[in-house]
């Protein structure tokens, strides 16, 4: 969790809410007349309206990037114990080279790998001014102390059951104690922090604000498809609110690789409504508000790709993932987000080879290589499409049909197409590769279902050796043609090592992929999407004098 951040947004928040509603404030209506908390210090119900939505809002994002923070360290934590055979019994152990980028972080791991491990053993994470770390961005010391209590293993996936205390200050204070379960499989490694009891609280303070977090159960999925699915009663001042609605299962928010939401709602709610959970007897303690059932309000969130946010319900407003958490709760969507500004590369000139397409004849593209989950029933077709792409030019059209019912390992299917076209360049004739510009416009024709997603990166092939490379953003939602463009592209940029720029290196041949996911077990899931305007630019090294 970057603190920095988090203060940003929760000063802004609470200066928002410090001096807005009638829910309890000195002044008795709505407007700037109080001052949140006075009045006898009892808890009120959050009214969501245009004052309050946004910030509201932005409490309820940085509580899902500080549960997203901490889940990607108990899996780091997890995975190293997996792998470093060196570590077991250490004590203590410098946790990764690089985990902070100045102090020190040091990890304390029970004896053996996590299949060995037993109720009573402890992790140990303790942080000595630990600066640009996972957790935090600024400076914090303290610890993360994780009690194993039960583990559970059906190879090869393992359960922990654990009780975690955190406590750390420094740009900010976090500090909770709460159980939580982590699931470690061969899809990924996901974490539940806090099981809805009444000893389970999380709160972050910087000396003047004042977020609580209790009785929650925020699932945090980082396998392929990253996701998480918060349920919290929160309180911000002394103002309570409900992040998803603990009487039905709420639906889960979908991540980038970035951790930026990319697709999904979320739901709150002014009112603590824990007690309408079938795994809780009541409300919860603390959180507690005598209210008037006319006044309750809630509002929803729509995420979309980049962190675009609508709000709707109580009112109509948007805002975007990365204003929030920079502090900023003016309404408004910000870069990327309603009239979606695209990553665009600068224009390059002198020694440069442009290798374009905007036409797409389908004797110049090839399916390369489908990779499907095992199990699963997929299709796909490409075909070139005369009419409809950009300036109604021709444009390559594709179809994913992915089956779920037949059963997938995870219980996702899912497709990857790597689509080859007959752009070629050989460093070892025409000059040594400096770095690639890669830029596409793609749209969905027929979505699955409002607001999926198709998976987009660059590839390139060498030696019959095919190398992915992904930029800031992997997934895109758009009805209508969208430019994006991932830039400055060198060997270290592809996910898999080998690809030689030099002029040693062989002929590399330039394509692009498409992906997707089906996790519905009663769906055929079906889209359809486009490209048009393929183009790359390669930059060569300056000659050799």
């Amino acid at each position: 969790m970057r603190n920095s951040r988090l203060i940003a947004v929760l000063a802004a928040a609470t200066a928002v809410f410090g001096g807005c509603s009638g829910d309890g404030g000195s002044g008795g209506g709505s407007g700037t007349g109080g001052t949140a908390g006075t009045g006898g210090g009892s808890n009120v119900a959050l009214s969501f309206d245009e004052t309050t939505s946004i910030p509201a809002t932005a409490a309820s994002a940085a509580v899902m990037d500080a549960a997203t923070r901490f889940a990607t360290t108990v899996s780091a934590i997890l995975e190293l114990a997996s792998a470093d055979a060196a570590l077991a019994g250490a004590s203590p152990k410098v946790l990764v080279p690089g985990f902070c980028a100045s102090g020190q972080a040091d990890l304390v791991l029970p004896p053996g790998p996590p299949t060995g491990w037993s109720q009573g053993d402890q992790i140990v994470l303790t942080l000595t001014t630990c600066e640009g770390s996972v957790l935090s961005s600024s400076a914090v010391s303290g610890s993360v102390s994780i009690d194993i209590e039960t583990v559970m293993i059906a190879a090869p996936d393992i359960r922990l059951d654990v009780l975690a205390d955190v406590g750390l200050t420094g740009g900010a204070t976090i500090e909770g104690t709460f159980a939580a379960v982590a699931f470690v499989g061969i899809g990924g490694v996901s974490v539940q922090l806090g099981k809805q009891l009444d000893d389970d609280d999380l709160s972050i303070s910087d000396g003047s604000v004042d977020l609580a977090l209790g009785c929650f159960d925020i699932l945090v999925s980082l396998a392929s498809n990253k996701s998480i699915v918060p349920l919290a009663v929160a309180k911000l001042g002394n103002q309570v609110y409900t992040v998803n609605d603990y009487a039905a299962s709420p639906p889960g928010v979908i991540l980038d690789d970035t951790g930026v939401p990319s697709a999904g709602t979320l739901t709150m709610t002014s009112r603590d409504n824990s007690a309408a959970s079938p795994e809780r007897t009541g409300p919860c303690p603390g959180f507690e508000v005598v209210e008037d059932g006319s006044r309750i309000t809630a509002i929803t969130a729509t995420f979309s790709e980049g962190g675009c946010i609508e709000l709707t319900g109580a009112v109509t407003q948007s805002t975007s993932w990365d204003k929030l958490l920079a502090g900023d709760l003016s309404p408004g969507g910000g870069p990327g987000c309603g009239g979606a500004i695209p990553i665009t590369c600068e224009e390059r000139s002198g020694n440069i080879m442009e290798l374009p397409d905007s036409t797409f004849n389908d004797a110049d593209w090839e399916v390369a290589f489908v990779s499907q989950t095992a199990g699963s029933t997929v299709d796909q077709q490409a075909v070139q499409q005369a009419t409809g792409g950009v300036s109604d030019s021709s444009f390559r059209q594709m179809t994913h049909v992915i089956d779920q019912t037949t059963g997938c390992a995870d219980e996702r299917c899912s497709i990857v197409v790597y689509h080859r076209s007959s752009l070629t360049y050989d460093p070892g004739t025409e000059g040594a590769i400096a770095f690639i510009d890669y830029t596409e416009t793609h749209r969905i024709i027929e979505a699955a279902f409002a607001g999926a997603a198709v998976g987009w990166t660059f590839y390139a092939e060498q030696d019959n050796t095919r190398y992915v490379a992904s930029g800031e953003r992997t997934a895109f939602t758009t009805t209508e043609w969208s430019t994006d463009s991932i830039c400055g592209i060198t060997p270290e940029d592809f996910t898999a090592e080998g690809l030689d720029f030099s002029t040693s290196g062989g002929p590399i041949t330039f394509g692009f992929t498409r992906s997707n996911t089906n996790t519905s077990t009663i769906n055929v899931q079906r889209n359809v999407h486009g490209i048009d305007d393929f183009k790359v630019v390669v930059v060569k090294e300056p000659p050799q004098q």
